[in-house]
């Protein structure tokens, strides 16, 4: 307690002395007479001044206390170490914050609940043992064992219990709990050290050494000195580089050791290739791993060597047997053999392959002219050229002579997408291998003739293919060489048509050959309230072409980032001028957009710049997204959107429940509209399913606070029946077909 006297009690103590100043002289004096009460007086107010002064003291004594007191409950909830008291019932009575925090419940949930709810059922027979040895003994009992968080994570402490007297609760228990993560996460690490390195010295099946830091020999297992042909007495304590009279001094292995080891500490797998007198020509496998050693203050290496001698030797006749030993491919053995696999594999998964046979285009004659050694240089480069042009998977294999074969799987289901891929490639090659040679002081240009036969129906065998693959193969050198053709002849045709359809698409947007159609959107009312603009292409010999056939073109090949900005800017210019007239202010007008167009980084920028040309409402412009556009990046996804949002552009997704549809992401998108795909719509009188899922949409869509809108609504029935599925909204020829701009005009006055 504070020595440092109050106002008040250093006033008393004054008058104190005051009064002793004022103190009757000593004296026997008269019993009654004045001296005698003035000497009681004077005693009876200075014992008054002390009572008040010691009361004084007592009160400042009482702050000192409370202030001890709330000091001593604010570190009893603030330390780090959680503190509980539990009675006999096992019940917590008492508990500071830190124990709330370490379970992760609110204190107020600790109090009244048993103690060993909070214990990991797997651990509680150790707590009730700890009880066992405390009533035993009566000595503290400490012991590590897991409780349970409120998320339901198991949390290591450690436990420490005693009992103590109180005097209105009788014995209860005082519990301190510490936690220790981090300690058994360290213990876990060096018991899984422990083992790892057990588990080196368990499975080295030849040889093991030991190494100081300074790389002397500390041990050595007795597969090593058999092997080795080594003794023991000149093994250990002996530099690894001396032993066997400087026969380990390996550059390869004082690169492992001096320099790759110590950046990482583990090397696995170096394989190494040395001479030995008395034992010849050896192949090693490597495996170093730097382990620090308590007790002895530093760190070993254990060096595992793994004789492969005899692998590397029965790989060797392997490779003679089923590899070409000129360009190291795959030789006709080993082609047939994963051809056969392919065959197989290509029925059961539903994947189509390819198998290309190759020819290179008048290789005799440089062998006539140049000789034999140029011909197996160019034969070289021919293979690791083929190498490089297709994936890691295929195969590549060298049947003889100038023959090659590359093996392609996994390749679309559909037969005319895979041939589409098995094209890709085999242009790809073609264009490799037309590229000039350097054969020594030669240089040589070569060409190829590939044929190329599909597979994938059952009962195919690895000889028909060769064969189609080879009267493709002279198909293509009838052609004129350096080129290559499909066994199937349709198909082939079907290919050319592609490509014919490729090159009309180039010359259509330079001839103006496109046009936009406009299609009514309707409320429930049947007022036009909207228009999806839709392009066509009348093409001027083959006629209308579908767009189902033109615009997956146009996206493979890019010619959609054109042709999608020239829809765009049709109609924004219609926008514009609808925005002049009464009738068809109102009119909201949506572009589709494709995933191709999304992913283009000037994409924002050109949207904005033709909106802001146009003169339109960006407010009435809605662009049309199918589900493929959430396959690619979603935050770009919806940074752009929301960049052409706060313009006032608006957003549809198409399409909806067709494609890559996630709830995560979609919550993500600034949308004001889903559309109903019309395969839901089309039979959602007979679907239960359909219905079902055009149900959901509608849900999806009032909960995200979007409007809906049904597509390819057809009858009045469909209709009817999606008006009491809550949706109002509806697109299809019941409400009118695409139009050319001069006969919508017509059919949007009627409203």
């Amino acid at each position: 307690m504070s020595s440092v006297l109050t106002p008040e009690a250093s006033r008393r103590r004054a008058e104190v002395l005051a009064w002793q100043e004022k103190r009757p002289p000593d004296g026997p004096g008269e019993t009654g007479g004045p001296d005698a009460l003035a000497q009681t007086l004077y005693e009876l107010r200075v014992h008054q001044i002390e009572l008040e002064m010691q009361n004084e003291e007592l009160r400042k004594f009482q702050l000192d206390l409370d202030a001890s007191r709330e000091l001593l409950f604010d570190f009893y909830d603030m330390t780090p170490v959680g503190y509980c008291t539990v009675n006999d019932k096992g019940t917590v009575v008492e508990a500071n914050l830190t124990t709330a925090k370490l379970l992760g419940v609110p204190r107020a949930r600790l109090i009244k609940q048993p103690f060993t709810h909070f214990i990991e059922p797997a651990d509680q027979d150790i707590y009730y043992l700890m009880l066992k040895q405390l009533n035993q003994t009566k000595a503290v009992q400490t012991r590590e064992l897991r409780f349970r968080q409120s998320e339901g994570q198991p949390l290591w402490v450690s436990l420490t219990v005693r009992t103590a007297p109180t005097a209105d609760q009788g014995p209860v228990m005082r519990i301190v709990l510490s936690e220790i993560a981090e300690h058994k996460r360290i213990e876990t690490e060096a018991i899984a050290a422990k083992e790892y390195a057990q588990n080196i010295v368990e499975t080295v099946r030849e040889s093991l050494l030991v190494l100081d830091a300074e790389l002397k020999i500390l041990s050595a297992n007795q597969s090593f000195y058999n092997t080795f042909q080594v003794s023991p007495e000149k093994t250990i304590g002996n530099f690894i580089y001396n032993l066997g009279d400087g026969q380990w001094d390996i550059p390869e292995l004082r690169l492992l050791l001096e320099d790759i080891l110590p950046k990482v500490s583990v090397f696995n797998g170096y394989e190494v290739e040395h001479g030995f007198p008395g034992i010849g020509q050896r192949f090693m496998l490597l495996n170093a791993r730097e382990v620090y050693r308590r007790d002895i203050g530093s760190k070993i290496i254990l060096l595992a060597i793994e004789d492969i001698s005899e692998s590397k030797l029965a790989k060797q006749i392997q490779s003679l047997a089923f590899f070409d030993p000129l360009t190291g491919l795959a030789n006709r053995r080993l082609m047939l053999d994963c051809l056969q696999k392919a065959l197989s594999s290509s029925v059961r998964h539903k994947k189509r392959g390819a198998l290309m046979l190759l020819d290179l285009d008048n290789f005799k004659t440089l062998n006539d002219t140049l000789g034999h050694k140029q011909g197996d240089l160019l034969l070289q480069q021919v293979a690791l050229r083929l190498k490089a042009c297709v994936r890691d998977g295929d195969t590549v294999a060298r049947l003889g002579g100038d023959e090659f074969v590359v093996m392609l799987e996994d390749l679309s289901e559909n037969v005319l997408h895979a041939a589409t891929q098995a094209t890709v490639v085999g242009q790809k090659i073609l264009a490799s291998l037309s590229q000039v040679y350097e054969l020594g002081d030669w240089k040589h240009s070569c060409s190829a003739s590939i044929g190329i036969s599909l597979f994938g129906e059952p009962g195919e065998t690895a000889d028909e293919l060769l064969i189609r693959a080879d009267l493709a193969m002279y198909r293509s050198k009838d052609a004129g060489r350096n080129t290559l053709c499909f066994f199937d002849q349709q198909m082939h045709t079907d290919l050319t048509t592609r490509v014919l359809l490729e090159e009309d698409l180039r010359l259509a947007l330079q001839q103006d050959q496109f046009s936009v159609y406009y299609q009514a959107q309707v409320n429930a009312q049947g007022r036009t309230t909207g228009v999806e603009a839709l392009l066509r292409w009348q093409h001027p010999t083959r006629g209308w072409v579908s767009p189902v056939e033109f615009i997956p073109k146009a996206e493979k090949t890019g010619l959609i980032l054109p042709l999608g900005l020239w829809v765009l800017k049709v109609a924004c210019d219609q926008l514009a001028l609808w925005a002049m007239r009464a009738e068809t202010a109102h009119l909201t007008l949506a572009v589709n957009v494709s995933a191709r167009q999304f992913r283009d980084s000037d994409f924002v920028d050109q949207v904005l710049a033709i909106v802001k040309s146009s003169g339109a409402d960006a407010k009435l412009l809605k662009l049309e997204l199918t589900e493929s556009v959430l396959a690619a990046n979603v935050d770009d996804l919806v940074s752009k959107m929301n960049t052409l949002k706060a313009a006032g552009i608006g957003f549809s997704l198409d399409d909806f429940g067709t494609g890559y549809s996630s709830l995560s992401i979609i919550k993500r998108l600034p949308l004001d509209y889903l559309k109903i795909d019309q395969s839901f719509v089309r039979n959602i009188l007979l679907d239960p399913d359909d219905a079902a899922i055009a149900k959901m949409v509608i849900v999806l869509a009032n909960t995200m606070g979007v409007q809906v809108i049904a597509e390819g609504v057809e009858t009045i029935q469909q209709r009817d029946l999606l008006a009491t599925l809550d949706c109002h909204n509806y697109q299809g020829y019941l409400f009118g077909r695409p139009l050319p701009i001069d006969e919508f005009e017509v059919f949007a006055n009627r409203d």
